[in-house]
């Protein structure tokens, strides 16, 4: 397992067992791990490392008084167990794809019944869909029914095994989340090992083809409903073959050629030797499927490691991290802001102020270094810092082209960014309305489910105006 992720499967683990065992940890071994992780690390400048360090000096102690539930936590690797599960499958596959022609007793081959031809055909489109999700996984992380339900199988295989036999809340707690943090990767390595499959079988089938030809002579022929002559053959299957061909040096039959091969029910040719067929579909497979494939292969283990990089602790789903960090710092925490599509007041900001540090456990100061304003969405901000946080007015309708797309733009050069919603505004504009209660709840849930795919934490204070009673 990479490093990074090591770390934050060590965060996640000592967060688990903070929040349910009781007597772990103990004070004197809070305030141990808590020195010892501030003399390798500041909490302010270098968070993730600090909570790290902390995380295991908490652990060590632990492990050594369960060592049977702490192998079972340290054997959730999901990306060893993905390999392991794949490998016996692969090995499978290529095996069927040899055994495709060796259990075939007949010697003649037509040219367009050949299961390679129809392999050929899915494997393209396949590729096709793939790339397509492939340049879609960088603007959202979709879920197709395929992969969903592979994951949600293979999320219930490793449940059965790793933490079988346990009736401890916390292991089972931390599996479901270390999972729930790794299920985009997961998916894109899931993507890469299909790939890689589908190349396995069929290069099984082209070995096959050319075991079995050492045995017996292949005679290839062909006959067709829609093809009528050799001539209409040829502009058929001549693309297809072209780019095998010229590698090979060699050159296509003419359409005489293709003409003696024909079978009908006047003549029943006996075709020719299939040696130079063979030779054309192999290199045509490796060249049409085998390439693409093992190219998306590569292109969906790099998704994995872009977006298993740009995991923190912040993309864990849990929280209390901020307490931790305060009680290392017990200092005014700076939270640098960006406001779309103006800036609240400074008698708002202060109230935000004391919201948000009451919401976080921690004392806070906002600090709005960007006002971005209508046709601005989508144009990179050089801030000189990191955003913690976009203010967006609670008056305003969410939508995904503008506040999205605000969104979308911060989050793609910053990790973690949530939201927080100033509501001054709409809750003086409607205090004096009956449903004022009604409207303000309808406008948070439309907040929320603009959000509810990306993983955002909204921050939403109290009303700040009285609203009359109904």
């Amino acid at each position: 397992m990479p490093k990074k992720l090591d770390h934050l499967k060590t965060l996640l683990l000592t967060h688990e067992l903070e929040r349910h065992t009781a007597t772990f940890p103990s004070a004197p071994e809070r305030e141990s791990a808590q020195a010892a992780a501030k003399a390798k690390h500041d909490p302010v400048t270098d968070p993730e490392n600090y909570l790290t360090e902390r995380a295991k000096h908490l652990l060590s102690g632990w492990r050594s008084l369960h060592p049977e539930e702490a192998l079972k936590a340290e054997q959730n690797d999901f990306f060893r167990q993905l390999r392991l599960f794949f490998l016996p499958i692969a090995l499978l596959g290529a095996i069927a794809g040899f055994f495709l022609y060796q259990l075939d007793t007949k010697s003649q081959v037509n040219l367009l019944s050949v299961p390679l031809l129809g392999l050929m055909a899915w494997s393209f489109l396949a590729c096709t869909v793939s790339l397509a999700f492939w340049i879609i996984s960088f603007f959202r992380t979709e879920k197709t029914p395929l992969t969903q339900t592979l994951i949600a199988s293979l999320h219930h295989w490793f449940s059965r095994f790793l933490i079988k036999g346990s009736d401890n809340h916390c292991l089972t707690s931390f599996h479901d989340k270390w999972w729930q943090t790794l299920a985009f990767p997961l998916r894109c390595r899931l993507r890469s090992a299909l790939h890689l499959l589908a190349v396995a079988v069929a290069f099984g089938s082209i070995i096959g083809l050319y075991t079995r030809g050492i045995s017996t002579e292949y005679r290839v022929v062909w006959e067709s409903t829609f093809f009528q002559n050799g001539e209409e053959m040829r502009a058929f299957l001549a693309p297809i073959f072209q780019p095998a061909i010229w590698l090979l040096g060699d050159s296509f039959p003419a359409a005489e050629s293709l003409d003696a091969l024909q079978r009908t029910s006047q003549s029943r040719s006996t075709g020719e030797n299939a040696e130079r067929w063979i030779h054309w579909y192999a290199m045509t497979v490796a060249i049409l499927l085998g390439l693409p494939r093992l190219l998306l292969a590569l292109l969906w283990r790099l998704r994995s490691a872009q977006a298993e990089s740009a995991l923190t602790f912040r993309s864990l789903p849990v929280d209390g991290w901020e307490k931790i960090l305060y009680e290392a710092t017990p200092v005014t925490q700076t939270l640098y802001c960006v406001a779309y599509p103006s800036s609240p007041d400074s008698d708002e900001v202060s109230a935000l102020d004391g919201f948000a540090s009451q919401e976080l456990e921690r004392k806070v100061q906002i600090k709005i270094v960007k006002t971005i304003p209508f046709g601005e969405e989508e144009k990179t901000l050089d801030l000189g810092c990191s955003v913690d946080y976009i203010l967006f007015p609670l008056s305003a309708t969410p939508e995904q082209e503008s506040h999205g797309a605000v969104y979308h733009t911060i989050s793609q050069q910053h990790t973690g960014v949530q939201v927080l919603l100033h509501a001054k505004g709409f809750d003086t504009k409607n205090a004096h309305l009956r449903d004022a209660e009604d409207r303000r709840l309808t406008r948070l849930r439309a907040w929320h489910k603009l959000f509810s795919d990306k993983g955002v934490k909204i921050l939403t204070p109290a009303p700040t105006a009285p609203t009359l009673s109904r």
